[in-house]
């Protein structure tokens, strides 16, 4: 048997953690393989192991033959990207394992490219929308190109719905999706926006596969002594705890 014939298989790992959903996917090279959502709504860190560790076995690897591990980085849910961050940063310890992540936003965002183009619509703009709690929302802005890519046009941000139709809703009619719609569909409703299906507002471990491979391809791996979920903002226990000390 060649050398290259009994080389090991190598497979790459994707999760997405942002959400209230959750998901796992292997791959190997551009190509995913399968991916695996986690059975309830927040159970990101009773699953995350183990559905990685069903998906390699199933696939005929163990954890010594992962190479990259994608993640999102944020914003979202606090406790999640820091589950899914760990989870990376501990196998880029023990197995030198490579990492890249993306923002969760552009993953949400996918969603809508790729149904649009699915289905043929004549959309463009869109905004992708996670709820950051107490009124506010994590918002990443989209335009189409004439050659049908996507260019995004308002960075990740957080602001509430009044001021999302007030500087943005203005020009081509913006459509939305994300897990923020869920308990405030009708505040964009009213302001004229387009919604997509509830079926594509979730995240995807495909997706996070997929726009991290295109990182990985170029080289664009993150440094895991200096990745860190990014928040936009400081988390609710944070914040009360600079109150006290202020006050």
């Amino acid at each position: 048997m060649s050398a290259m014939n009994s080389e090991k298989q190598r497979f790459n790992i994707a999760v997405d953690t942002s959400g209230r959903a959750g998901s796992a996917a292997i791959g190997v090279g551009d190509a995913v393989l399968e991916e695996k959502p986690f059975t309830d709504m927040m159970r990101h860190a009773a699953e995350i192991l183990p559905v990685i560790g069903s998906l390699l076995e199933k696939h005929g690897g163990t954890p010594a033959d992962i190479e990259d591990v994608y993640v999102t980085s944020g914003p979202g849910s606090f406790t999640g990207l820091r589950i899914g961050i760990a989870m990376a940063k501990m196998m880029a310890l023990a197995a030198n394992v490579r990492i890249a992540s993306v923002s969760s936003l552009a993953v949400t965002a996918q969603n809508a490219f790729d149904y649009i183009k699915a289905e043929g619509l004549d959309v463009q703009r869109v905004a992708a929308i996670i709820d950051a709690k107490r009124g506010q929302f994590f918002v990443a802005i989209y335009q189409r190109q004439a050659d049908g890519g996507w260019v995004k046009t308002l960075d990740d941000t957080m602001m509430r719905a009044p001021e999302l139709l007030e500087k943005y809703a203005a020009g081509d009619k913006m459509w939305v999706l994300g897990e923020g719609l869920k308990y405030y569909r009708e505040k964009f409703e009213a302001g004229g926006l387009g919604i997509l299906p509830e079926s594509i507002w979730c995240g995807s471990a495909s997706n996070v596969y997929r726009l991290c491979r295109e990182k990985a391809n170029a080289g664009g791996f993150d440094n895991p002594d200096e990745l860190l979920p990014s928040y936009l903002r400081l988390a609710e226990a944070e914040e009360n705890w600079l109150k006290k000390q202020q006050s």
